[in-house]
């Protein structure tokens, strides 16, 4: 699977958990208010939930920002490497002119 469909995937996926926790502990704050004992459970879990789909949010920018940095740094490695041989090439010439 390619990897930014992979990883919208994945952010979809954690964003759906947290609003079914936050849902479901809604629910039962609306039809069950005395059963604290769930509802502390379901707290914590919404907020394990929102913490871990803002990691990833935040994972998912920092790898497409580091993607576009090391396609740039290849681009300027080619860049770098095609000069490289052109002066190489020049060299070689200059060289060849001086032994005749």
């Amino acid at each position: 699977m390619d990897r930014e469909l992979y990883l919208l995937r994945i952010v979809a996926q954690s964003n759906y958990l947290y609003y079914r926790i936050k849902l479901s502990r809604e629910e039962i704050e609306e039809r069950h208010p005395q059963r604290e004992d769930i509802l502390k459970a379901m707290r914590e879990a919404e907020r394990i939930a929102l913490e871990n789909a803002e990691f990833i949010r935040l994972a998912r920018d920092e790898i497409a920002s580091h993607s576009k940095t090391l396609l740039s740094l290849q681009m300027a490695c080619i860049k770098l490497e095609v000069e490289n041989r052109e002066l190489k090439q020049k060299n070689a010439s200059l060289l060849d002119k001086i032994n005749l």
